[in-house]
């Protein structure tokens, strides 16, 4: 008797194990989802920082050749243009950097036998700047201005190197890595000069000029 159901117990246990296999091997494989890498965003922003050469184009507007015998004379619009060397150094957002120019331009005035002309006109300039938005630069600027400025009057006539001081803003664009692309606002203005026509003339005006450069 003890025999039998110990037999029984041990076939009774047996198919618990076959039936629990079974069972495990019918149920579906737990899936695991696949772990995407994605690449780190990286912000896309342009460095100003680096030498560069261009060109300015632009106008001299109302502009002024003031003289010791009152023939104040008021000069038209005329053209600006000539070569820019410089260079930025980038801080965060900010921008600092040193600028020069020299432009020829045929700024002149008469006024009953007087007359003016501004044969060329250079600057040397700090400037100060932002990027408020990625590839786009503002900026402010100040410093040295030196032209030379012709003078005719019934005593005869005379040319003299004359220097003062520029203000000026601006806005540049990075078209791409090296083509920057900007516009510029200056006011100017050269100090008295004594010439030898019996004149004492000075200068003042205000200048826009549109710019294209090559960042190295």
């Amino acid at each position: 008797m003890r025999q039998i159901l110990k037999s029984a117990l041990l076939a009774s246990a047996a198919s618990t194990l076959l039936a629990t296999a079974t069972l495990a091997a019918d149920l579906p494989e737990e899936t695991v989802a696949p772990i995407l890498e994605t690449a780190p965003i990286q912000a896309s922003e342009y460095d100003w920082s680096g030498s560069y050469v261009g060109i300015n184009l632009g106008f001299g507007l109302d502009s002024d050749f003031d003289n010791n015998f009152g023939a104040d004379s008021d000069a038209d619009t005329a053209f600006i243009g000539g070569g820019v060397v410089g260079y930025n150094h980038q801080i965060n957002r900010f921008v600092l950097g040193i600028e020069g120019d020299l432009n020829y331009t045929d700024l002149d005035a008469n006024d009953v036998g007087f007359s003016s002309e501004l044969d060329f006109l250079g600057t040397v300039t700090a400037r100060a700047g932002f990027t408020p938005i990625d590839r786009v630069l503002t900026y402010v600027e100040g410093g040295y201005a030196f032209g030379q400025v012709d003078t005719t009057t019934p005593f005869g006539s005379d040319e003299n190197i004359q220097s003062g001081f520029v203000v000026g803003a601006g806005a540049e664009y990075a078209l791409t890595d090296s083509i920057l692309t900007g516009l510029e606002y200056n006011y100017i203005d050269l100090n008295d000069q004594d010439f030898a026509a019996g004149a004492e003339t000075d200068f003042s005006g205000h200048a826009v000029k549109f710019n294209l450069k090559y960042k190295f």
